[in-house]
């Protein structure tokens, strides 16, 4: 390919703007393979898909690629800015779970909730519990276990249960990046997570599996997960099935090289290391100015 960036030892370079929640998949697989099989090098740069959309629309950051882990915020980043963003792509999906540590005090009791003999929502109130979840005005997962924490309420008739496990949506004693809770989990400074099971899978977390009815994994509840909702920064998040997006923005400096990048996404290959990481790979779906996306991109199937 020509015209792409170039490094200082001559290998084309691609930038990718990522979700918090791929950073492991992407610098331990989906980079590394992708530059075996064609000679390009993607510098990934992680945290939550808010801030990283907020970032493109202010100029602050213009990656080659953008992929993110909800699909209406690359959707309201080019609705409201179609200048930086004109289209968008749907291609993976994933799960909420809660991973506990396996040196937590409370760790045979974890196992035994993720045997069916104790209920999650028991464990998580007991004395004590550490909590680790994304802040939720920056990081879709972190609105999305407020989320699967309304619906289980209304499934298991527990009142205030978001209250009694978080205190408040954006309490700074339990937030913390993608990265700290994986690392803070796996060293045992916190007791349990909720975390996607990409991220689950990928570092092989101890994990309690929820029910599909509120895990937002699960297409086929997409109507119960719409009532419920929460209101941050005045933006209303509103419960639906997890859904990853990819994108080019428009004055992407290496276009090119980004659209070898997704083309190897949603290859036979890169689809198999998305399954293989947690995700549930699918194939894309295309909205916005369809004839905006490049040509390798259509191959797999526009619609």
């Amino acid at each position: 390919m020509l015209g792409l960036r170039k490094l200082a030892d001559g290998a084309e370079s691609i930038s990718v703007l990522h979700a918090g929640s791929l950073t492991t998949t992407f610098q331990k697989r989906l980079a590394p393979d992708f530059e075996r099989r064609t000679g390009l090098h993607a510098e990934g740069e992680g945290r939550g898909s808010v801030a990283n959309a907020k970032l493109i629309a202010a100029g602050v950051k213009t990656p080659d690629v953008f992929l993110s882990a909800d699909v209406t915020v690359t959707r309201d980043l080019m609705q409201q800015n179609p200048g930086i963003v004109s289209w968008y792509a749907s291609f993976a999906t994933t799960r909420m779970v809660i991973a506990y540590s396996k040196m937590s005090a409370f760790g045979m009791h974890f196992a035994q909730a993720a045997e069916g003999k104790r209920h999650w929502y028991d464990v998580l109130r007991e004395t004590g519990m550490r909590i680790g979840r994304t802040d939720p005005a920056i990081d879709p997962k972190g609105y999305r276990t407020l989320i699967v924490t309304k619906l289980a309420e209304r499934l298991y008739r527990i009142p205030n249960l978001g209250s009694t496990l978080f205190v408040s949506d954006r309490n700074s004693d339990q937030t913390m990046t993608d990265e700290a809770i994986l690392v803070r989990l796996e060293q045992g400074e916190i007791d349990a997570a909720f975390v996607y099971g990409v991220e689950a899978t990928i570092r092989n977390l101890a994990t309690i599996e929820l029910d599909p009815r509120i895990n937002l994994g699960d297409p086929h509840f997409a109507s119960a997960y719409a009532k419920a909702s929460v209101t941050i920064d005045g933006v209303v998040r509103t419960g639906e099935p997890i859904g990853y997006a990819y994108t080019i923005p428009t004055h992407a400096a290496n276009a090119r090289g980004g659209a070898a990048f997704l083309a190897y996404l949603v290859s036979p290959e890169g689809r198999a290391i998305l399954d293989g990481a947690g995700l549930q790979s699918q194939t894309p779906r295309y909205f916005g100015d369809l004839n905006r996306v490049p040509t390798e991109l259509r191959a797999p199937g526009l619609r």
